[in-house]
């Protein structure tokens, strides 16, 4: 049960009920019939009216359209160039055109689309499905300002590089018509709303691809459940789920319904897992493949899952998040200005189940410059997965101590072949274990294919988790295990180890950081910006710090500015803990004093 007391089903019985035939029969006649429709966008423009925020989000618009007025890109030679522009220039330049009537933004959104329509192919089928959203919006948005000639280019366009291959990989059953991952959302999202655009001059193909993306999407959004978290990390969760928001909604005001798909437990919460794993300082726990520059992230769907689920207060964390940006088309798409206000308060302490399982703690939501951390179990393996069982990030006085390098350069040789355990990939140092925050056994990555679940998760006072790491070190290890705790009134982390090993092996214990650091034996203190972190050696005894460099050499990326703090332990056998205090140096109050250890068992 949803917030407003919407009863939640699932998508197969929901869709199982519609026949095939049925799917246009409720198809909105004429243009525009995707997203922004003639009602919407006078809703709109009466919001804006008396609404200060949402009028700064037009202007942020078409200032974004004013800078491609004039400036149509070279398209030739196909490949992903042409998707990749038009995907940039047509929501701003058709989204302005509709809000303005102002000829000169369809004018050049037009000359836009024969461009990317004249080119001789897309690119792989991702790019080309997003080439077809985007096309296929813009066709629905110009329709009635477009001459004859330029729609049929537009339409036969999209059914030979959107539709018609589209369909023939469902027949074929092509991995990406049957994954759960980010290629499932964008394939069929794209070429669903290429068939919805032109379903009046194709109905045959339009009806034949909503039947079978219907069953296929309902498979990838099933990737949610049940907390809404992403294996594929913040970035590729943004990608997949603005692609299932922008199909939802072309579903629902071009048919009146999005047969059901958004009736999931996982969408509804997801809204808020970006929340959680972002910390004070605006960085997200950029786990898997996450662009460097994926920091304190707005996105637009977020007021779409708000009102769709009645979450107003993810209005509220998104738009304090927008103070200062400008905003994008889908922030004007999607507004939405709730009747009441909700703050947002999340708990202090979440735990995240999924496909991946997360644990996030914080000492304050309103703090800049509170404690943070978030640690993830789940997986290794699958598209964009790194071997990173149990590592975590840490943010504190307003700085990020314990960080993430996220995923490196896609034209490294083999580097997107994450489905073999002797794939090059592994021999790149960051989706190796190497450059994560865990321990490692004989110098060897963590197992390809390994689980960890968390199995035991508490809030309070004294919050803990502790994570069964055995699976990615089954080869040297019966058991491994990783505890942690934010002790001292939420004011220090606590990090331990406890590893029953199968022989005599070398142990190495590392956190990577951006920081500065001094070494004093059991000691290490990090600096930056003039703040400070200890963090103590508390066991095994007499065990030292040490720092590594984490630069590579090109074309892997250099990581300048990047250290490993290292504990190494030779010639370890038997039962093993460690444990590592962080203790950030706050300016009021005492330090926390080091907690009396005790087995995990006991946490």
């Amino acid at each position: 049960m949803l917030a407003g007391g919407l009863q939640l089903t699932a998508p197969s019985e929901t869709t199982k009920k519609m026949e095939t035939s049925e799917l246009l029969a409720t198809l909105k006649a004429g243009h525009p019939r995707l997203i922004l429709t003639d009602e919407r966008l006078a809703a709109l423009k009466e919001q804006a009216e008396k609404d200060d925020r949402l009028r700064q989000y037009v202007r942020d618009v078409i200032s974004q359209a004013d800078k491609y007025c004039g400036n149509t890109p070279a398209y030739q030679g196909g490949g992903r160039s042409g998707p990749d522009a038009i995907r940039a220039r047509a929501y701003p330049l058709g989204l302005t055109w509709r809000w303005t009537e102002d000829q000169r933004y369809a004018d050049q959104l037009k000359a836009d689309l024969l461009g990317v329509c004249g080119e001789k192919d897309w690119g792989p089928y991702l790019t080309a499905a997003i080439g077809g959203r985007a096309v296929g919006i813009s066709y629905d948005w110009l329709h009635e300002y477009l001459d004859p000639d330029t729609r049929r280019a537009i339409v036969e366009a999209l059914m030979e590089k959107v539709i018609r291959p589209g369909l023939l990989g469902h027949q074929r059953g092509t991995w990406w018509t049957t994954t759960r991952k980010n290629w499932n959302h964008v394939c069929n999202g794209g070429m669903a709303i290429a068939a919805l655009a032109v379903a009046d001059e194709h109905p045959t193909e339009a009806e034949d691809v909503l039947n079978w993306v219907r069953k296929r999407v309902a498979m990838g959004i099933a990737e949610y459940e049940p907390d809404g978290p992403w294996p594929e990390g913040p970035g590729y969760w943004d990608l997949s789920t603005d692609s299932t928001v922008c199909l939802l909604d072309s579903l629902t005001t071009a048919l009146g319904s999005d047969l059901g798909l958004s009736n999931s437990e996982g969408l509804s919460k997801t809204g808020a897992y970006l929340a959680y794993v972002t910390g004070p300082t605006g960085k997200v726990f950029n786990y898997s493949d996450l662009w460097a520059s994926y920091d304190n992230p707005a996105p637009a769907f977020t007021y779409w899952l708000a009102r769709r689920y009645d979450r107003p207060d993810l209005v509220d964390w998104v738009e304090k998040r927008m103070d200062g940006r400008a905003a994008s088309p889908g922030h004007v798409l999607w507004y939405w200005r709730p009747a009441r206000a909700a703050p947002f308060r999340g708990e202090l302490d979440r735990i995240i189940k999924g496909a991946v399982d997360l644990a996030a703690f914080r000492s304050s939501w309103d703090d800049p410059n509170a404690l943070f951390v978030c640690i993830k179990g789940g997986r290794n393996g699958g598209g964009h997965v790194n071997l990173d069982l149990g590592t975590f990030v840490m943010d504190a006085l307003g700085v990020r101590w314990v960080t993430d390098l996220g995923g490196d350069s896609y034209s490294l040789p083999g580097y997107s072949t994450a489905w073999a355990s002797n794939s090059p990939r592994w021999k790149y140092f960051r989706p190796s274990s190497h450059s994560h925050s865990i321990p490692t056994i004989d110098g060897k990555n963590q197992r390809l294919g390994a689980k960890a679940e968390i199995k035991r998760f508490r809030a309070g006072a004294t919050p803990v988790v502790t994570i069964d790491l055995s699976s990615a070190y089954k080869k040297w290890a019966d058991k491994v295990v990783r505890g942690l705790s934010l002790v001292g009134g939420r004011r220090a982390v606590l990090i331990q180890d406890e590893l029953k090993l199968k022989g005599s092996y070398d142990l190495a214990w590392g956190l990577t950081t951006p920081a500065k650091i001094t070494l004093d034996g059991s000691l290490a203190t990090l600096t930056q910006q003039d703040r400070r972190l200890v963090a103590e050696v508390l066991s095994p005894r007499g065990a030292s710090f040490i720092v590594e460099s984490a630069q590579r050499k090109p074309p892997e990326a250099r990581n300048d500015g990047i250290s490993r703090l290292m504990i190494r332990l030779p010639a370890q056998s038997g039962n093993v803990r460690i444990a590592v205090l962080l203790r950030p140096v706050w300016q009021e109050g005492k330090p926390p004093a080091a907690p009396k250890l005790k087995p995990l068992l006991r946490w």
